[in-house]
């Protein structure tokens, strides 16, 4: 067993606490006896996840702090103060299919934090959330996936010269990711901080919200929601977008999260958060089996798998095996965390 780089009782910031993945994390570490600060937009809005944390963990050992422009210089300079680690989740999402728009806050966004965590000398760990559209386009269904390797495609067709029509704003989206952690990776090459950075790449993300009362099935957690009550449209969006290509539990983000932060021999690496391929007829025979009354819409014919080779995945799930004790969880688990509060029912 290793001895983490930050103890026990360790302030963390982990930003968009609120969020999907970021309220995983925030559990997950206090889970592991961490202090956590959690930054959101609004906290009069996120009261109830305060609440959540101070029932399951007793009063401080969460709060919430407001950061409502994360692009702002200075945004986080307060919001660290004492930190001994930063797990950056939230993100700047200005969706639209201009680059010259989307992409220069998300740069800003992720240099901000950084410099906020270079002025402050207790920082040991930072950790970006980045994603696998950073990396691999789901029309791609037999690439060596490699650690070194980005969605250059799409960066290509996002800077391409205007018009600027809506049909690019998934490259937009998906060049912001590639040149946030690319950004995150050039500034600590320039800079040399005396901490550590990391990232974590998940790709489409299931399993139980943290609070489905307050957040919801929110991104691609409603997948499975969307096809159980036969949402044609939003299905047709998913399979568009996202099938065939790869999954994650939310619950194996989170601890790859945690992983990046506190096992010393992870250092400047990007781990990829990959558990498998599944596509839309995989999660569609798990939900006739969890629910066999249900009408349900037919499979679709024709559709493929995805056969890339993410090679990096396996150092990722040793990582999961080695603080945890097991890998990633399988698309019939992610699927049925899902769903738990249908499956209660």
């Amino acid at each position: 067993m290793f001895s983490p780089v930050l103890p026990a009782g360790c302030l963390v910031v982990v930003t968009g606490v609120n969020g999907y993945v970021g309220s995983h994390v925030a559990e997950k570490l206090l889970q592991q006896g961490y202090m956590v600060r959690g930054t959101v937009r609004n906290i009069t809005r996120c009261q109830w996840l305060l609440k959540l944390f101070e029932e399951k963990f007793g009063k401080g050992k969460f709060e919430l702090a407001m950061v409502a422009d994360m692009a702002r210089d200075g945004a986080y300079d307060q919001v660290v103060k004492g930190a001994s680690g930063i797990v950056h989740v939230a993100s700047i999402l200005q969706a639209g299919p201009d680059p010259n728009l989307a992409i220069p806050p998300v740069l800003a966004g992720i240099r901000g934090i950084l410099q906020s965590a270079a002025r402050e000398e207790s920082m040991r760990r930072f950790v970006l959330t980045s994603s696998a559209i950073a990396v691999l386009e789901p029309t791609l269904l037999k690439e060596t996936v490699t650690v070194d390797m980005w969605n250059d495609r799409a960066v290509e067709r996002a800077w391409a010269p205007p018009p600027y029509l809506k049909s690019r704003s998934m490259d937009v989206y998906a060049a912001s990711k590639v040149w946030g952690e690319k950004g995150m990776w050039s500034w600590v090459a320039r800079e040399q901080p005396h901490f550590v950075a990391n990232s974590v790449i998940p790709p489409v993300i299931l399993g139980n919200p943290l609070s489905t009362k307050d957040q919801g099935y929110p991104s691609t957690s409603a997948i499975p929601v969307t096809m159980l009550e036969n949402d044609t449209a939003a299905m047709a969006a998913f399979i568009n977008h996202f099938s065939p290509y790869f999954f994650v539990d939310v619950e194996d983000v989170a601890r790859l999260h945690v992983a990046a932060l506190i096992q010393p021999e992870v250092v400047n690496e990007r781990l990829f958060a990959f558990a498998g391929p599944f596509n839309r007829n995989d999660i569609l025979a798990i939900l006739q089996k969890l629910f066999p009354k249900r009408e349900l819409a037919p499979k679709a014919l024709g559709l493929l798998n995805n056969e890339s080779e993410i090679q990096p995945a396996r150092r990722a799930e040793k990582l999961l095996q080695e603080i945890w004790g097991t890998g990633f969880r399988n698309l019939d688990t992610a699927v049925r965390d899902t769903l738990k509060d249908y499956l209660g029912k």
